[in-house]
């Protein structure tokens, strides 16, 4: 199932016919809880879509944690109240990189992580954690790498000319995608959609 509205909806239908097929019950629905955590979280995949400051090739990292996300919304009520949730913490982490990194393949080496969660997803908070901490010293590392070629091209450069020609290219590959991205974009996009929804119902 990917990450999106319309594909939040085809679960709400395959959850449905799957009780319906086991239990007998001819009319199932979902309870509030899980429509409405199910509504949030395709609505908030629809905010990331339409923001053109996420490079898109994240996509791929948001379908992979799709279900695992959707489940600990749905299970664990913290999920939306705590900002510091392992799993709201990773997601915060995918987006901002996304957008600090927009364009380049780092974008798509993080999906590896992605694909970590989803594999060793049990239920529990533990593979989000664990990829938290990977994820996190992986674009430490990057960053590390980043400051070492500006170095690296900078005394390079020769003359005062050249060396402000540098100085510019370098800040516009390594600190310019870096101005639009928003590290708290989670916790804005799910309080908007919050309060937006109480509105509606």
């Amino acid at each position: 199932i990917a990450a999106g509205s319309v594909e939040v909806d085809k679960l709400k239908e395959m959850i449905i016919e799957d009780v319906r097929s086991n239990t007998g019950i001819y009319y199932p629905s979902l309870n509030k809880t899980q429509q409405n955590t199910l509504d949030v979280m395709g609505m908030f995949y629809e905010q990331v879509k339409a923001d053109d400051s996420i490079d898109n090739n994240m996509l791929s990292s948001l379908n992979a944690i799709n279900l695992p996300l959707i489940r600990t919304a749905i299970s664990d009520n913290q999920f939306f109240e705590d900002t510091e949730h392992p799993a709201r913490e990773y997601l915060e982490k995918v987006i901002y990189a996304s957008q600090k990194w927009h364009g380049t393949s780092i974008v798509k080496s993080i999906h590896k992580f992605s694909s970590n969660v989803a594999s060793e997803y049990d239920g529990t908070n533990k593979s989000f954690s664990e990829a938290n901490e990977s994820l996190e010293s992986y674009l430490r590392l990057i960053d590390r790498r980043a400051k070492k070629a500006e170095e690296k091209w900078v005394n390079a450069a020769k003359g005062k000319e050249k060396l402000d020609i540098s100085r510019h290219k370098v800040q516009e590959v390594v600190e310019n995608v870096s101005e639009k991205a928003v590290p708290d974009f989670v916790k804005n996009v799910i309080n908007l959609i919050a309060v937006s929804y109480t509105h509606l119902t």
